[in-house]
């Protein structure tokens, strides 16, 4: 097993922990959506300062003369996370984890816009059949209607995928550790003040010390999934990340139904094992380049 292979495996446990505890929250606590996302994405720049303070990598992100790049990342992914955990409020975690496949889609066209990977005839036959594989699990065989918290994840996912293809890039001029940690210190710490001053302002209710704790452990879980995540793509590349990191969607399933007692219908089960096949069949085929390379 390559080194990108180990990581990719662990960012899919730990987004699994990370889209588990989101919905476990929003179940069990009647928690301000937008203070919520605020914490989780704080809790990860605050792991981010740790990490690279640990590294002695803190200060000189700040004068590379590419900074505005770490900046953008950080705040586009700042937008996404947003989106995608303002969902998870309205909406399963296994809808959110079926939805969430539809990134490998959107870094697939990205990264082929920009030319970082290309693929097959036989890859893009894949990737359509994975779409038709979203699509029958959330809406099945009648007309298109999507909640509101499958809408707001389906919108994050052009962003996730635009972010996960600009970390190619970024792994040119940085570590994988500065570009994680850069991303959750400026989307984290810049919603943190946002948000905290639009409740201070507003005289809103804050989060217990209960929701505190798991705002944490899920920023902590999604910081070590995108530290891991950057780290493979430098080793395999974007298209073959997202590929192998989509594994958590078998995990979130799992995890939904036996830790939130959510219900898989049928159409779930025949969605998620189009997707599954979808992405065995694209690692098949994106390995082989990788492995010449």
């Amino acid at each position: 097993m390559r080194k990108g292979h180990f990581f990719g495996l662990i960012s899919a446990v730990s987004s699994t922990v990370y889209v588990i505890v989101n919905r476990h929250v929003f179940e069990e606590y009647n928690s301000n959506p937008f203070l919520y996302i605020a914490f989780v994405l704080g809790a990860g720049g605050l792991n981010s300062i740790f990490l690279l303070g640990y590294r002695k990598e803190l200060i000189s992100p700040f004068k590379h003369k590419k900074l505005w790049m770490l900046v953008v990342n950080g705040l586009l992914a700042g937008l996404a996370n947003g989106l995608f955990i303002w969902g998870q409020e309205s909406t399963t975690s296994i809808n959110a984890g079926l939805l969430s496949s539809s990134v490998v889609i959107t870094t697939a066209i990205i990264s082929a816009i920009w030319g970082l990977d290309r693929y097959s005839k036989l890859q893009v036959f894949w990737l359509c059949l994975m779409f038709a594989g979203i699509y029958v699990s959330i809406v099945g065989f009648d007309s298109i209607a999507l909640n509101k918290g499958d809408a707001l994840i389906l919108i994050a996912m052009p962003v996730f995928g635009f972010t996960n293809a600009f970390a190619k890039l970024l792994g040119q001029k940085f570590n994988a550790y500065v570009i994680a940690g850069l991303r959750f210190i400026v989307s984290g710490f810049s919603t943190l003040v946002f948000v905290l001053g639009a409740v201070w302002i507003s005289g809103g209710q804050f989060l217990s010390g209960p929701e505190i704790f798991y705002a944490y452990i899920s920023g902590s879980a999604f910081f070590l999934a995108i530290l891991t995540f950057y780290m493979t793509v430098k080793d395999i590349g974007p298209n073959l990340t997202i590929v192998i990191q989509r594994m958590a969607l078998v995990f979130v399933v799992i995890s939904g139904v036996f830790l939130l007692s959510e219900t898989l219908k049928i159409l779930d089960i025949i969605g998620l094992s189009i997707i599954i096949i979808s992405v065995i069949m694209l690692n098949k085929k994106a390995a082989a380049p990788n492995r010449r390379s």
